[in-house]
C-alpha cells in the first residue's frame, strides 16, 4: 500500500505544479471578467454616461484631444487596419489606417487590467520626453465602462490621447490575446514590432522604441 500512497502523492505534485504554472502565466497578462463590466453605482463619477459628463470627466483628467488621421489613406500590408475608432469620452474620431508621418507608440490597455496599471507611468513619461519625435496614444479595449476608464486615467496622470474600442474590433485584425498589448508603428503606417504583456521598465521601453521605430531618446 506504501508505493501506491507515494506515486499518489507524485501525482498530486504534478498536477500542484501544473496548476502553479497556469496560475502564473494567467497573471502576466488580463482578460475581462463580468465583475469588471458590472455598471459603477448611482452617484459614483465613474459611472457617468451622458457625453457630457464624459466630456467633464476627461477635461479633469486632462486628457488630450485625440489625433487626426485621414480617411482617404488606405490601409497597408503590416499596418494597422483600416478601422475607425471613437475618441474616449468625446472628441473626433480617429481611422487608424490614416495614422502617418510620425513614429507612434500605441498601448491598449483597460481600467479592469492590474499589469496595465503598473506600465501607465512609462507610456506617460515616454509621451512627456519624446516631444514631437514619437505619438503616443492608448486604447482602451474590450471596456463599456468609459466613465472608469476615464477616472483611471485621470488617477495615473494619463494625458496622452484615449481611443475606446469597447466591441474589440482591434482583437482580430491586430491580435490581442490578453492585456496589455503595445504597438510600435513606424511613420509609413507599419507595425514594426509587438510588446505581448507588460513593459517591466522605461529603460525597456526605449530600447524598443530604439530597436523597433530607430528613435533614440
Amino acid at each position: 500500500m506504501r508505493p501506491a500512497v507515494a506515486g499518489s502523492r507524485r501525482v498530486s505534485g504534478v498536477l500542484l505544479y501544473a496548476a502553479l504554472v497556469v496560475a502564473a502565466l494567467t497573471a502576466a497578462s488580463c482578460s475581462n471578467t463580468d465583475e469588471a463590466k458590472t455598471p459603477a453605482p448611482n452617484g459614483d463619477a465613474t459611472a457617468a454616461s451622458a457625453p457630457q459628463d464624459l466630456a467633464a470627466l476627461k477635461r479633469q483628467a486632462g486628457i488630450e484631444p485625440c489625433p487626426r488621421s485621414s480617411a482617404k489613406v488606405e490601409a497597408i500590408d503590416d499596418g494597422l487596419p483600416d478601422v475607425t475608432l471613437s475618441c474616449l469620452g468625446g472628441g473626433r474620431e480617429v481611422d487608424l489606417a490614416g495614422l502617418r508621418g510620425r513614429p507612434t507608440v500605441v498601448n491598449l490597455w483597460a481600467q479592469w487590467c492590474g499589469p496595465c496599471r503598473s506600465e501607465v507611468p512609462l507610456f506617460q513619461r515616454l509621451h512627456e520626453q519624446a516631444g514631437g519625435r514619437v505619438q503616443v496614444i492608448g486604447i482602451d479595449f474590450d471596456d463599456p465602462q468609459a466613465g472608469r476608464a476615464i477616472a483611471f486615467a485621470g488617477e495615473l496622470g494619463m494625458t496622452y490621447p484615449q481611443l475606446a474600442d469597447p466591441d474589440t474590433l482591434l482583437k482580430g485584425s491586430v491580435g490581442v490575446p490578453g492585456l496589455p498589448v503595445t504597438l510600435f508603428v513606424a511613420a509609413d503606417g507599419t507595425i514594426a514590432g509587438r510588446q505581448i504583456g507588460p513593459v517591466d521598465s522605461y529603460g525597456q521601453l526605449i530600447q524598443l522604441v530604439s530597436d523597433d521605430l530607430g528613435v533614440r531618446l
